[in-house]
């Protein structure tokens, strides 16, 4: 293997998620209901994922505090966000690889309640789709 690669046997990793799964169902309903990006930026210390992401990512990410934007900030990325999807479309045929792009999107639809987990903020408001 690469060194920067790891082989992990299955019946290491599961319980591994499972203590992160167990750790953050510690945290209150209220807290869980704002959706998993909001507070599990990473897994806790002291088991077998938190070693591969602290080997395999950013360095010195634990030491960070995530990055916050003001409300009038995130309004703007999203207003600019949502204006950028409304534009056309390009077809198959007029994708060159040689172009570089400013911008592109890749949309997927996500649920909001996976399992036991929110994975957007409970009170999300549903979006109608615009086909």
């Amino acid at each position: 293997m690469r060194p920067d690669q790891a082989f992990v046997w299955g019946m290491d990793l599961k319980p591994a998620l499972n203590a992160i799964n167990d750790h953050f169902l510690q945290l209150p309903e209220r807290e869980r209901e704002r959706g998993i990006s909001a507070f599990a930026h990473s897994p806790p210390p002291g088991n077998l994922v938190a070693e591969l992401w602290d080997r395999f990512m950013r360095r010195g990410y634990r030491d960070r505090e995530p990055t916050t934007m003001s409300p009038e900030d995130e309004a703007k990325l999203v207003k600019r966000l949502e204006e950028f999807t409304k534009q056309p479309t390009l077809g198959q045929s007029e994708i060159s690889a040689e172009e570089e792009a400013e911008m592109m999107t890749i949309a997927r639809m996500v649920r909001k309640k996976r399992g036991s987990w929110w994975q957007l903020p409970k009170d999300l408001k549903e979006q109608p789709e615009n086909d």
